[in-house]
């Protein structure tokens, strides 16, 4: 997993297979994230992410952290963005939303672009795009 912080934006690219050290990784960044009480924007590329079994296990324990970060008075996650190329990940989301809302608007942008700085010019101003490639998943 590679994470870059730019600014308030925080980047996050999933290798090809998850592991359970990874995934508690980002849970933490997140938590660390909201000790800092900064509102922040997650971009997730999850393009290179290969099929595996781990991954209804990893929703379902997002689930339960979402539900959990409900908890608090206030949410500094603004919105999440969400690079994708496969329908897996897709149905995986739509399976975790539909147990637990998101904490903030999600962003689905199928892309094949690779461009780091083309992601984050785009991600900056996705409020104001139009595009059949960018959905709104969750308000």
């Amino acid at each position: 997993m590679l994470i870059q912080n730019s600014n308030k934006y925080i980047f996050i690219k999933f290798n090809t297979l998850i592991t359970d050290n990874e995934f508690s990784k980002f849970l933490q960044l997140w938590k660390d994230l909201y000790l800092l009480k900064n509102e922040f924007i997650f971009i997730f590329d999850t393009r290179n992410i290969k099929y595996s079994n781990n991954l209804l296990k990893y929703s379902i324990q997002m689930t339960k952290f979402i539900k959990e970060l409900k908890k608090e008075s206030i949410q500094y996650l603004q919105r999440s963005i969400i690079l994708l190329d496969k329908m897996y990940i897709s149905y995986l989301l739509d399976f975790m939303f539909e147990i637990e809302k998101p904490v903030a608007d999600i962003y689905l942008w199928t892309t094949k672009t690779q461009n780091y700085q083309n992601i984050m010019l785009i991600s900056k101003n996705i409020l104001n795009i139009k595009s059949k490639n960018i959905t709104k998943i969750y308000p």
